[in-house]
């Protein structure tokens, strides 16, 4: 039996046992014997519970003492001649009870013992063989003794039809298994094998689109790299679903920063293939441990998984990623909470997510695409990590879904630190009123809420334009945030404000300031390290130094002309960015997904700068780029080899410059700052 099935049958016969002792209490009091009796047989069956709930022994032990308890019950209650006749019905009962334990032994013995019984009415009280004795009495015996070897003989059958139908469902169970592990494996192995084409159609369609000039050309292409993207993610899932339903999942732990685990996780979701119209505010609490260890990859997935989620059935709104963590003993646990303003879904159907690969619109007609594998993935993943997950929803309202995994401290410092926080004078204005769904208002506040605090900022939030007019006129302010709308309604105003004070507008792609405007453009979807990391870059503004930036001011430079750029990221998205960043530079970068790839590249290519992702899989930045500057006799010993991290800490550009990066580049990559790097760094370059 199955150990919820043992206890479950334990109990009943405990129960059972207890109810026979009460009735036996009663007919001693009634009939006037002993009472000591009653005490005696009372004591069976609390003992029996005391034994059930300190699972004293195994289970078998534990049914042969209830039943010798049984036994000696029955000999208190049998001292009195007249009950011999009764005794055959309880021990029939009994053995029935048994048939089910498969314990034939002890149904012997069981019916065995009405003989024990028996000879006590002849010795001891001498009832059998006494004057009242009639032919009933007799007859009664015989009829109890016939009911036990019929009762034995019933049990032994009820046991062998058992032990037959569930060697039958125990073949059926295995033949399933075998069955369903060969389809896993198909499955797993067919993810394979269709990546390397997907890759071919991913990488192809990627350069059409970074050499076309064709618009329409560009517009068919980037059809083709999302629609490839986008089953490089299914193939993925597949693979990730087949590993956790085979058993053949398992994890890879090792030192990663959690910032560049986030930032990573949200270039791969929020890329072109999502549209303009959803507002998402991603936030790393930043006081989340440095450094953890743990899964670099799983966590990415999980964090991928659930934003794909969000995006995916959200189609008015937006929706908000918060990671924090909490200390315990072992470490932290790392929280990752994602709400949505989507569809929603019943208490049903978020059930569904647990056991098995499902989606809520999986009809015919469904609008949504995928296989709704995603959070059954995450549940997967998250089990096997020793966390836990929750998911909070409601028709038309939307998702709120709750992960926590442990995990350890490596670098307890914070991930995200600004330096000389005290130097700001912040008003944020924003009128959470505009958005569709107010919900998302509420996430941009919070977002900016939790950097405050985290960072013990001076900052004022303003919901309009009257109170942030005169916050600004009796406030000397170093900073100010607003969004796209609040500029375009005020353009003029804020076109003023943007040469005394540094402005930042939070604004889509497409977005525009005029020309005067000295603003610093912040692009959705916001993500908390990388408003930080430009909030720190502005100390010290000048407007005279300082204009928009507009996120295409660059150009094509003979200067880079047939220059030789090596990018090295695990991310394919970030790769992406990065060679596009490029190309508008005029500059066709070559790429590597790992330190290893990197240093073969390097082995047999010449490169005049290359930007290295610091934190990666296996071998990190810092050791590859030692291993480079290594090769080749040397080759590489004065190559500028500028690091690329999420980390935003203070100090973070000291520390890498130290560990030997020629300079310092922090994600998301802008383009302004990239090509600021390799003006510097390329300068000497004829």
């Amino acid at each position: 039996m199955k150990a919820e099935k043992v206890i479950s049958y334990h109990m009943t016969i405990l129960i059972a046992f207890f109810v026979l002792v009460v009735l036996m209490d009663v007919v001693i009091i009634i009939s006037g014997w002993e009472r000591e009796f009653v005490g005696y047989v009372s004591l069976a069956p609390i003992t029996c519970w005391i034994i059930h709930f300190l699972k004293i022994g195994s289970d078998r032990v534990r049914l042969y003492l209830y039943v010798f308890a049984m036994f000696f019950v029955l000999l208190f209650y049998g001292y009195h001649g007249e009950t011999v006749t009764d005794i055959p019905i309880i021990l029939c009962v009994l053995i029935l009870c048994l048939s089910q334990s498969g314990e034939t032994v002890l149904i012997y013995i069981v019916a065995f013992s009405y003989v024990v019984y028996l000879l006590e009415s002849i010795f001891v009280d001498g009832y059998l063989f006494g004057e009242a004795i009639d032919f009933i009495v007799y007859s009664r015996i015989i009829l109890g003794v016939v009911c036990l070897i019929l009762s034995v003989f019933i049990s032994r059958y009820i046991f062998k039809e058992k032990s037959y139908a569930s060697g039958e469902i125990e073949s059926l169970e295995k033949d399933l298994l075998e069955a369903g592990s060969e389809n896993e494996v198909f499955l797993a192995n067919m993810s394979h094998e269709l990546r390397t084409p997907i890759n071919a159609v991913n990488g192809m369609s990627r350069i059409i689109l970074d050499s076309a000039q064709d618009p329409e050309v560009k517009k068919q292409a980037q059809v083709i790299n999302d629609a490839g993207r986008r089953l490089y993610r299914q193939v993925s899932d597949t693979l990730d679903y087949s590993e956790l339903r085979t058993g053949h999942f398992s994890l890879f732990n090792e030192n990663y920063e959690i910032a560049s685990a986030v930032n990573d996780a949200i270039t791969q979701v929020f890329d072109s293939s999502v549209g303009s119209k959803l507002d998402f505010a991603l936030d790393l609490d930043s006081n989340v441990p440095r450094t953890l260890f743990g899964d670099l990859t799983k966590i990415k997935k999980i964090i991928t998984c659930l934003l794909d989620n969000a995006v995916k059935f959200t189609e008015r709104g937006g929706g908000y990623l918060y990671v924090s963590h909490r200390e315990e003993e072992y470490g932290i646990n790392l929280n990752i909470d994602v709400y949505d303003t989507g569809c929603g879904m019943t208490k049903g159907q978020t059930e569904h997510l647990f056991h098995e690969a499902y989606q809520v619109d999986s009809d015919a007609k469904r609008k949504k695409g995928g296989l709704g594998l995603g959070l059954s993935i995450v549940h997967g993943i998250v089990s096997k990590m020793d966390g836990f997950m929750y998911i909070e929803s409601k028709i038309g309202e939307g998702t709120h879904v709750h992960v926590c995994i442990p995990q350890q401290v490596i670098d307890p410092s914070p991930s995200v630190k600004l330096e000389d926080a005290s130097y700001f004078k912040i008003a944020c204005y924003f009128n959470i009123e505009k958005y569709v769904k107010k919900q998302v208002g509420k996430y941009y506040y919070s977002m900016m809420d939790h950097v405050t605090k985290a960072q013990g900022l001076d900052v004022t939030f303003l919901f309009s334009l009257e109170d942030f007019k005169d916050h600004y006129k009796s406030h000397k302010l170093t900073n100010v945030f607003i969004s796209d709308w609040e500029y375009e309604m005020e353009e003029g105003y804020f076109d003023g404000i943007s040469k005394e004070t540094c402005l930042f507008i939070f604004c889509e792609d497409g977005f525009k300031a005029s020309h005067g405007c000295h603003a610093q453009l912040i692009r959705k979807p916001l993500y908390s390290p990388h408003v930080l990391n430009e909030l720190g870059k502005s100390k010290g503004f000048s407007p005279k130094t300082s204009g928009t930036k507009q996120g295409d001011t660059s150009s094509v430079d003979d200067r880079y002309k047939n220059a030789r750029v090596l990018v090295v990221d695990d991310e394919e998205m970030n790769l992406i960015v990065a060679k596009g960043i490029l190309s508008k530079m005029g500059i066709s970068a070559d790429t590597a997904n790992s330190g290893n790839e990197a240093i073969e590249k390097c082995s047999m290519d010449d490169y005049d700068i290359i930007f290295m992702d610091y934190m990666m899989p296996g071998m990190d930045g810092t050791s590859a780029m030692n291993r480079i500057r290594s090769i080749r006799n040397g080759f590489y010993r004065k190559l500028p080899i500028v690091v690329l991290t999420a980390n935003a800490v203070s100090g973070a550009r000291e520390g890498f410059l130290k560990d030997g990066f020629d300079d310092f580049l922090s994600k998301p990559i802008d383009i302004v700052a990239m090509k600021k790097v390799i003006d510097k760094k390329m300068s000497k370059r004829g």
